[in-house]
């Protein structure tokens, strides 16, 4: 699929049947949240049945290959991306806690309204991955992901790590959890495991 020679999709294909599908950008969102939200790689029957309810206009089978069409249509019809296996797969957003800034990001440059208009998932992916560097969503997306190294002068190390602070993403809930009751155990001199 060429998305400047094809029209998009709106239809997941399964078993060589067309399902129509909801293609807001809004519910592909959603779905990522949905996925990020997984402790582990499993999907249990009840997110599946969340899945299909928030993806398809009309009943679908949910199998193997209804997921991997689903993924498909989630990467924009590209094959899944290579990573590195370094540890550099940080996370550098959220579209629940940069939301304003997306917003804003695309009403400054595109003047489009998330609010108030409908976008096809695949419009949406290639418009937020061409946002220009000088808005304000791209710098701390810049910030967030910049490697801090002792090559740096002293001056940038210092700002970096001041944006890195100042834009820093919330930790996941149970992350923070454990954090809090560490926390709670140095200061009151209980051990951890009785917290926890």
């Amino acid at each position: 699929m060429n998305l400047l020679c094809d029209k998009t999709p709106d239809t997941i294909t399964v078993s060589g049947v067309d399902y129509k599908i909801n293609t807001d950008f809004r519910v592909w969102i959603k779905f990522e949240l949905i996925l990020t939200e997984q402790i582990d790689d499993t999907l249990s029957a009840e997110i599946l049945a969340e899945i299909q309810r928030l993806i398809f206009k009309e009943p679908c089978p949910m199998n193997e290959e209804t997921v991997e069409a689903i993924l498909n249509f989630y990467r924009c019809g590209k094959p899944p991306e290579k990573h590195s296996g370094g540890g550099n797969d940080k996370t550098v957003f959220d579209y629940d806690f940069d939301d304003g800034y997306i917003y804003a990001a695309f009403m400054e440059q595109y003047g489009i309204d998330l609010n108030g208009t409908n976008l096809h998932w695949w419009k949406f992916r290639a418009l937020f991955m061409s946002l220009r560097a000088d808005c304000m969503f791209t710098k701390i997306l810049g910030y967030r992901s910049m490697p801090i190294t002792s090559k740096m002068s002293t001056a940038d190390r210092n700002f970096y790590q001041q944006m890195k602070k100042l834009y820093a993403l919330p930790l996941p809930q149970s992350v923070q959890e454990k954090y809090n009751a560490i926390e709670e155990a140095l200061l009151s001199g209980k051990s951890v495991d009785e917290l926890i």
